[in-house]
């Protein structure tokens, strides 16, 4: 549970996160048993503005001795790798992770960086390619192909690249 709360203390650190899901993980964290006083407000703020909500989650993390990256830049590479990693690990399916990735991607643009591809200085591009290349894929499935498979064949089929994809970045990427 704790490292869940990390994780949306990250989201939250990065402006992705909204009032709803750092009230659901306060929530979450209450029904299994962490308790503050900063987390019971976080879970039942009534107001529900993400500046209330997201104080009382701040000083919830506290509270409990979780411990955020100050920068954003270290936010984002441990919310990328989180993501990566769950991709590779299968998770969660490829496209709903690469949805998180391109969410940290355009929600941290003055911290990613594109000097030749979209991410680059993240090593991601791959990643938001793939990311497209699914959209195109669901949207389009009799059309689009992919490995000269289309529908649920290819869509399989770039999921597991996209699996090996992210081990990959793994292996090069995760300190």
């Amino acid at each position: 549970m704790l490292g869940q709360l990390r994780f949306y203390g990250l989201r939250y650190r990065l402006g992705l996160a909204t009032s709803y899901e750092l009230r659901q993980i306060a929530d979450s964290a209450l029904n299994a048993g962490l308790y503050s006083p900063s987390i019971l407000d976080a879970a039942l703020d009534a107001e529900e503005r993400l500046e209330e909500v997201g104080t009382a989650f701040e000083k919830a993390l506290n509270e409990l001795s979780v411990t955020l990256p100050e920068s954003r830049e270290e936010c984002c590479w441990e919310i990328l790798r989180h993501s990566i990693k769950q991709i590779a690990s299968q998770e969660v399916k490829p496209f709903t992770g690469l949805k998180e990735i391109i969410e940290v991607y355009y929600g941290c643009q003055d911290v990613i960086h594109s000097n030749y591809y979209v991410g680059d200085s993240y090593d991601i591009h791959y990643l938001i390619g793939a990311y497209w290349g699914c959209v195109e894929l669901f949207e389009r499935p009799q059309e689009v192909t992919y490995k000269e498979l289309a529908g649920k064949e290819a869509i399989l089929a770039f999921g597991i690249d996209v699996v090996g994809n992210c081990k990959s970045w793994l292996d090069k990427h995760d300190l």
